[in-house]
């Protein structure tokens, strides 16, 4: 059977599809997606959290870096 066949016979079928069913396409689908995008924006999250801690950690060491500049260790006389 060629698959042109198969498309004529599936078209007649496909205007009979109804509301209900295109609904529960799309629930399922939400389904099927919602743990990979869970998991995405919770790794998006983690990532905001540790960029930011990454940000407070460099702050707190160009604090130290300028306090020691400031300071003269080596007295020269």
């Amino acid at each position: 059977m060629f698959l042109s066949q198969f498309l004529k016979a599936n078209r007649a079928s496909l205007f009979a599809i109804s509301g209900s069913r295109v609904c529960l396409l799309i629930f399922v689908q939400a389904l099927a997606w919602y743990p990979v995008l869970s998991e995405k924006y919770l790794d998006v999250e983690r990532q905001i959290k540790r960029k930011t801690q990454l940000s407070a950690s460099w702050q707190k060491i160009q604090a130290q870096s300028r306090m020691m500049e400031e300071k003269d260790f080596l007295q020269v006389d």
